[in-house]
């Protein structure tokens, strides 16, 4: 399941990021606001947010399969001589 991928991702990031990850994202704090409670600036809040997103990014694209080969397009048409 996504929801299991994306909470195994979150756990797998270190604790300042998953911090950051989750007093923007899901806190709903500006970068301001989430500096002053981790004690940065709202510029770092962004660099942090940005890694660790891109951690994500890079973590749950390790766990998708490659596409299928199979040419799943309704318009392609094969005929046999």
């Amino acid at each position: 399941l996504m929801e299991e991928r994306v909470v195994s991702a979150l756990e797998q990031l270190k604790s300042a990021d998953r911090e950051v990850v989750h007093l923007v994202l899901w806190d709903g704090l500006d970068n301001e606001q989430a500096g002053r409670v981790l004690g940065c600036s709202a510029n770092a809040v962004a660099i942090r947010l940005h890694r660790a997103r891109a951690r994500l990014r890079a973590q749950l694209s390790e766990d998708v399969p490659p596409p299928s080969s199979v040419d799943d397009n309704p318009t392609t048409v094969t005929r046999e001589i």
